[in-house]
C-alpha cells in the first residue's frame, strides 16, 4: 500500500522531512497535463511517426512491417477496478481512441 503523504518521512528529522516532502510536491507537479482537443476546421498536422508511417507505406506498399500482432496471457486475479481506470487515462491522453 502506499504512503500517504501524511505518513512519508515520518522517522525523518523535521529539515529532512520537510525535502522529502517538498520533492514528492514537485514530483506530483510534474505530472502530464491533460491533452485538449484540437479544431477541425484545418487538417492537423501528421506527427513525426505518423510521417514515417506514411513514407514507410508509400515506399512498401502494402507491407505489414507496423502491424505486428502480439498477444500476453497474465495469470493471477484481476483488478477490474484498476483496468478500468488505466483505460480511462488511456482513452482521455489518446482522442481517437
Amino acid at each position: 500500500m502506499p504512503a500517504s503523504d501524511d505518513s512519508l518521512g515520518a522517522s525523518l528529522d523535521p529539515a529532512k522531512r520537510a525535502a522529502l516532502l517538498a520533492r514528492v510536491a514537485k514530483a506530483k507537479a510534474k505530472r502530464q497535463p491533460q491533452i485538449s482537443l484540437q479544431s477541425r476546421e484545418h487538417p492537423l498536422p501528421l506527427s513525426y511517426a505518423q510521417e514515417r508511417i506514411w513514407l514507410h507505406e508509400r515506399l512498401h506498399p502494402g507491407s505489414l512491417v507496423y502491424l505486428r500482432p502480439a498477444h500476453l496471457r497474465l495469470h493471477g486475479q484481476l483488478d477490474v477496478a484498476a483496468l478500468h481506470e488505466a483505460l480511462r487515462h488511456l482513452l482521455a491522453r489518446h482522442e481517437p481512441l
